[in-house]
């Protein structure tokens, strides 16, 4: 399934005849290093769905995926795929050039060996609780809280930097997260929206909501080698050439009922003449909602960009 997926996302770029020959648009030398390097290593995040995930047999699936897909189509190259345990593990694979290229968010420790492509899309980060603490109604009332987040993650030195008085603990994964929050072993989480809306509908729970946002956003890009800069200009020219249709069938795909736009398609959004005024009604109503609830500020939470 996920192969005919990857199939009909290509097709609907050559079918209104807009996907580029983007051969035409690389340099000599451009051309000559693809030659030279026709495989590319690759990881990610194997449980961060909708985003990106290694299924049980190492498929490689998620809004990343099905991009990478549409990039090897375009420029001609092969992506072997590592799967890895945990995302600390692909970080180590990064470090060590036992991949090339990984999904990953752009930090300070991360450009001493990766440069990084435009990025793919834009992640803001919000803070969820359970629906019976009405205590929590803003950030501040998380101090001397235990506060989750997904250990490793980009977010965690820009929340450290923005939040100063919240100690923050660090689980594996979002889903970890999730069940902390859940179970009362934790008062809170911080991580992405996406993320933590899609474990909550897969874990099948009611009883948490989005308190707030974090005021920090992330933007996802590939992270490439830091000794490939030739590679980078590369994936910014196929990431670039991701056609209107291309992005439309990978927001269907993995987050229809988000009214938000992805990889820069709108998808339909309320006629109100002022939506900057709408967005800002949505987060003072995330205290009352569920997490995905209509009016709890979910729409318009996860752009995606590389178009």
């Amino acid at each position: 399934m996920l192969a005919a997926a990857m199939l009909y996302l290509v097709a609907a770029g050559t079918a209104v005849g807009q996907e580029p020959d983007l051969h035409s648009d690389l340099t000599p030398a451009e051309r000559t290093w693809l030659t030279d390097h026709p495989v590319i290593r690759f990881t990610g995040d194997p449980s961060w769905l909708p985003i990106e995930a290694f299924d049980k047999d190492g498929r490689y699936t998620g809004i990343v995926a099905d991009s990478l897909r549409l990039v090897e189509g375009k420029i001609g190259l092969s992506f072997t795929i590592l799967p890895t345990a945990n995302w600390s593990e692909s970080l180590q694979l990064a470090k060590d050039r036992r991949v090339d290229v990984i999904s990953a968010m752009e930090n300070t420790n991360r450009r001493t060996y990766l440069r990084f492509t435009r990025p793919v899309m834009e992640l803001p980060v919000v803070v969820t609780v359970r629906r019976d603490s009405t205590d929590l109604r803003t950030v501040d009332d998380l101090i001397g809280r235990r506060i989750v987040t997904p250990k490793d993650h980009a977010c965690v030195g820009q929340l450290k930097r923005k939040h100063r008085g919240i100690a923050f603990t660090y689980l594996s994964t979002g889903r970890d997260c999730v069940l902390a929050v859940s179970s009362g072993e934790a008062d809170a989480m911080m991580a992405t929206l996406a993320i933590t809306n899609h474990e909550i509908g897969e874990l099948g729970l009611s009883g948490l909501r989005v308190m707030s946002p974090t005021g920090v956003s992330m933007q996802l890009g590939l992270g490439v080698r830091s000794d490939w800069p030739e590679l980078v200009s590369i994936l910014n020219k196929a990431l670039g050439s991701i056609t209107v249709a291309e992005k439309a069938a990978i927001r269907q795909r993995w987050i229809p009922n988000l009214e938000t736009n992805v990889l820069g398609v709108a998808a339909p959004q309320s006629t109100a003449p002022d939506r900057a005024a709408q967005r800002e009604a949505e987060y003072e109503s995330w205290g009352a909602g569920g997490v995905g609830e209509e009016g709890n500020g979910v729409a318009g939470m996860l752009v995606l960009t590389c178009g």
